[in-house]
């Protein structure tokens, strides 16, 4: 099988092999980026199992989110927001290889339409542009779905309880500077 895909490498396998490497690049920096900068603020190995019993237990699991200074919050935030658009950009191109094969596809097809004499390597062609169009996506959907959204979401949904606890402790205060 490799033969055949060694023998058969087209221009639309080569230009999805080049996004496949732009899109892991941008893949392993949004992941670096993310772990530097976000996770080891907020996500200490111990507090993992404290945020799952707080989105899925109950209201005193709110004890257990760490609170940030509003400073933190911001910082954090503007982090996320940074990262977002690269992130949306990663998973719009992850959705883009079945295209890219598939026009790789039409062009041989194409290009058999017009001459009959190579019509077995044109065929091979063809299908080696949608194996790699394929095998692009679903290798980067999966390195996505494994590390990346889980971490995005992770990340998105603790900063809002972070916020949500800091918002409590604030009226809390005033309750009890009132009394």
């Amino acid at each position: 099988m490799l033969q055949v895909l060694y023998d058969n490498f087209s221009f639309f396998d080569a230009f999805i092999l080049i996004a496949f490497l732009i899109a892991l690049v941008l893949f392993l920096w949004i992941r670096l980026y993310v772990r530097i900068r976000v996770e080891h603020i907020i996500s200490p190995k111990s507090e993992k199992n404290k945020m799952a019993e707080t989105i899925y237990g109950s209201a005193e699991g709110m004890d257990e989110v760490k609170t940030f200074s509003s400073e933190d919050l911001i910082k954090i935030h503007k982090d996320i927001k940074y990262i977002n658009p690269f992130y949306s950009f990663f998973t719009n191109l992850i959705s883009s290889f079945p295209m890219f094969g598939i026009m790789g596809t039409v062009t041989a097809l194409l290009m058999m339409l017009s001459s009959t004499d190579n019509l077995q390597q044109n065929f091979f062609i063809a299908l080696t542009s949608t194996f790699w169009g394929l095998f692009s996506a679903i290798t980067l959907k999966m390195l996505d779905s494994i590390w990346l959204s889980s971490q995005m979401e992770y990340t998105n949904t603790y900063i809002q309880l972070a916020a949500g606890k800091e918002k409590m402790d604030k009226e809390k205060a005033e309750k009890g500077s009132l009394s």
